[in-house]
């Protein structure tokens, strides 16, 4: 008979942010807009019409 119990080993993690009922929508435009912030300044840099797009595309995706 063993002294302690064998582990329990978690198969499944679930993070609070991939639940879309504990996400905070105001915080999810910030951090959305600050990535599109991000992706038009690489396309100033580049002046690449695609990286536009991409950044539109993010910008809206749902």
């Amino acid at each position: 008979m063993d002294a302690f119990p064998p582990p329990m080993i978690r198969t499944s993690v679930s993070w609070p942010d991939q639940r879309p009922e504990t996400r905070v929508k105001g915080y999810d435009l910030i951090s959305r807009l600050v990535g599109v912030r991000l992706v038009l300044s690489c396309a100033m840099l580049s002046s690449s019409y695609v990286v536009y797009v991409v950044a539109v595309l993010f910008l809206f995706d749902k």
